[in-house]
Order: C-alpha cells, then sequence, then structure tokens
C-alpha cells in the first residue's frame, strides 16, 4: 500500500453518518506535547494489535519524539471506541507540503532516522473500521489531506514467521540441517556449503542477543558507527566470493527492522535478558494458528495475500 486518495477510498453506497453511527468511533488529534497522557490507553490497543509494532509503542516512540522529532511537524490520530474508553486506532503522522516538488498536503506515517517499520496499531476486531474513520477524517478535516503515506505495509507469511523460530534453534543446537531448512522456508535457493557458512555469520550476528543468557546491551558499536554496517559489509563480501545469492523480500524487511531495532537499544543504552524476553515471545508459538488467525484478520479488512 502506497499512496491513498481520501476521495473515493470509502465504499460509497453508505453515507459517511452512516459509519460513524454504525462503528462508534471518533477520531481526536493530538500534538507530540499531550500524547503521553494517553499512553495507558495506547498502549492496551498495542497490547491487542492487530499487527504489532514496537516501534509505535509508548515505551520506544515518546523517547524517539524527544531524541529525533526536532524540527518535525506531527500530528497523531487516535480513533476512539464509542462503546468505552479504548483505542481501536493510533497513526503517527508527519504532516508534509509538497510531494516531489508539488505542492500537495500529504499525511504519511512517520519514520524517525532508526525506525524500520511504519505498521500503524488498529485493534484486530476493529481494524477495518478505525482505517475507515480515518480516511474519513483525512477527506473532511481540516487538519486532513488529499494524500495518505502508508509507504510499505507487509504481510508476513505464517512459514517465514516459522522459519525465523528454526533458526534460532538450528542456533542453539547447531544444527547445520535444520538451519538449511530454515534459510529454504524463508526463500533461499541454491545453498551449498559455502553459502550456508556466510548466512549462519549473518544469522549468529542477528541472533547473538537472544542466543545469550544473560543481562546485556543488544550490541556494542563505535563512535560515528552504524550499528550492523560492518558485518553487512563483511557478508555482502564473502557473498560475492562465492558466486552471489538472490536474497528473499521477506529477508530484507525484517533484517531492516532487526537492525532499527537494535540502533534503538543501543540509542537508549538498553539492557535486558534478551534470551528470555525472545523465549517468552516464542514460547506458545504454533504456525497453524497463526496462519489461521491471519487468514482471519486479512479476511476482516478485505485484503488478500498470495505467496
Amino acid at each position: 500500500m502506497s499512496f491513498i486518495g481520501t476521495n473515493g477510498v470509502v465504499p460509497q453506497a453508505q453515507s459517511k453518518r452512516d459509519r460513524v453511527a454504525e462503528s462508534g468511533l471518533r477520531v481526536e488529534i493530538v500534538t507530540p506535547e499531550t500524547l503521553e497522557k494517553h499512553a495507558a490507553a495506547w498502549q492496551a490497543l498495542a497490547d491487542n494489535a492487530l499487527e504489532p509494532n514496537a516501534f509505535y509503542e509508548p515505551w520506544m516512540l515518546l523517547p524517539a519524539l524527544r531524541a529525533f522529532a526536532a524540527g518535525e511537524s506531527l500530528i497523531f490520530a487516535l480513533v476512539w471506541r464509542a462503546d468505552a474508553p479504548k483505542l481501536a486506532g493510533f497513526f503517527p503522522l508527519s504532516v508534509r507540503k509538497r510531494y516531489k516538488g508539488l505542492p500537495a498536503r500529504v499525511l504519511a506515517l512517520w519514520k524517525h532516522v532508526h525506525c524500520f517499520l511504519a505498521t500503524p496499531l488498529v485493534d484486530r476486531e476493529h481494524g477495518r473500521d478505525a482505517l475507515l474513520a480515518l480516511f474519513d477524517w483525512a477527506r473532511d478535516d481540516w487538519q486532513g489531506a488529499g494524500l495518505l503515506d502508508f509507504g510499505c505495509v507487509r504481510i508476513f507469511p505464517p512459514r517465514f514467521v516459522n522459519g525465523v523460530i528454526t533458526l534460532y534453534h538450528a542456533l542453539q543446537a547447531q544444527d547445520v540441517a535444520m538451519a538449511v531448512d530454515a534459510y529454504e522456508s524463508w526463500g533461499f535457493k541454491g545453498l551449498n556449503k559455502e553459502t550456508i557458512e556466510v548466512l549462519n555469520m549473518w544469522a549468529g550476528f542477528l541472533y547473538g542477543p537472544v542466543l545469550d543468557d544473560s543481562v546485556r546491551p543488544i550490541g556494542t558499536v563505535d563512535r560515528g558507527e552504524v550499528y550492523g554496517r560492518e558485518i553487512a559489509s563483511k557478508v555482502h563480501r564473502e557473498l560475492q566470493k562465492v558466486g552471489g545469492i538472490k536474497v528473499p523480500r521477506e529477508f530484507v524487511f525484517m533484517d531492516r527492522a532487526a537492525l532499527g531495532l537494535g540502533s534503538v537499544f543501543l540509542h537508549l543504552k538498553a539492557e535486558m535478558n534478551w534470551h528470555d524476553m525472545f523465549q517468552d515471545m516464542i514460547r506458545d508459538f504454533d504456525v497453524k494458528e497463526l496462519t489461521a488467525r491471519q487468514k482471519t484478520a486479512l479476511k476482516k479488512l478485505d485484503l488478500s495475500h498470495t505467496e
């Protein structure tokens, strides 16, 4: 999803008044200065989001605003449920006056320099209505805009998520065959001993914090350097030596998101047991359950996904 014209994105057969009455949602616009007072409802939404996004949770976004939002024109669209003081949607929006040199007001999901995932938070039971409420507001309100830039909203197939966890267990057990199964489930093809060794070099870096059962920072980086740049350059050189390899799209998105999170944790000087946190996240994972949940969620939003 890239640019959405707000004129006509909502079915015309149903009036705005009917939609608002039916969904019972209202949109409130707040500024960075008043955002924190909504943190409790905001976190509750994040905990029940259709698609989780740590970059947009209060504990990460509020410090990011203090660190990276200077000079930015930002507003936050909070979509409230009428039946309870609960949020159905949270959209951090950057207000822009031009698009590709043309004078056009655009609202874009905000991403700071270390943010690599801009999926908005919408409640898993009210996601479609929250989006429709946002589109209605953007079309009709003076603070809205004719264009909404949602960037890239990626749907990760369950077999890929399962592969991420399988690779973690393979690295734990130092099981090469299991690692190959994981890489192939991601979409890598034509693997051989040399390419597997190079990919394991990358995986050892990326999974290092969650393999180490101790309290520690996410990693280390020299002053002026970018987290992950050295290992990325080394992996690139080694892959070129062995003839290169086609990288699946999901791999690129996950790699960028992981490095972005790592950069934020370094900036915040966060130290914790990442191993225990990751174990809690994957303990009850079931690929069949994820597949069913994803199909249900996509159906509610009238979206389809083919691998």
